[in-house]
């Protein structure tokens, strides 16, 4: 991240600072500052702002898989996988939980629970060329290579350029 990147990022978490006094209550303004304190890597603030606001809205997915990615970065990777799990009890409709939660078990070689994940991350976002990819990991560390060579197969048709 470059200074002006990061002086961009304290004027927003300044900004929603002084809407958060306007509005206590607003849990879109913990999230978003959350979001900036997480991208300067100031993790202990971003998770108490998620915590803040998943206390006052504990129906929003999306909340709890932000607060699931700080968990993943610190390499908690058992914390990280109950905030997805929450995420997608909340939205199972979102091949992005059903990733990261997947990633998670994949850090800790639960390789068996991690293919469950990306099966269903595939079946929901089929031309996401990542998801094939990291199931092709996860199947080649299982020692299935042909089937991680047609994920591999699949994730450079979706994905030319990346091969």
């Amino acid at each position: 991240m470059n200074e002006k990147e990061r002086k961009e990022l304290l004027k927003e978490i300044e900004e929603y600072s002084k809407k958060i006094k306007e509005e206590p209550n607003n849990d879109v303004y913990y999230n978003n500052r959350g979001v900036a304190f997480d991208n300067l890597e100031e993790f202990d603030k971003a998770i108490e702002d998620y915590n803040k606001a998943i206390e006052l809205e504990p129906n929003n997915a999306s909340y709890w898989n932000s607060r699931g990615d700080v968990y993943y970065f610190l390499k908690n990777y058992e914390t990280a996988i109950e905030n997805y799990s929450q995420a997608i009890s909340l939205n199972s409709e979102k091949g992005l939980y059903f990733y990261n939660h997947g990633i998670s078990y994949y850090n800790l070689k639960e390789y068996e629970k991690t293919i469950e994940d990306y099966d269903k991350a595939i079946e929901l976002e089929p031309n996401n060329a990542s998801y094939w990819n990291s199931r092709g990991n996860t199947y080649y560390n299982l020692k299935e290579y042909e089937k991680a060579i047609e994920d591999y197969n699949k994730a450079i048709e979706l994905k030319p350029n990346n091969a």
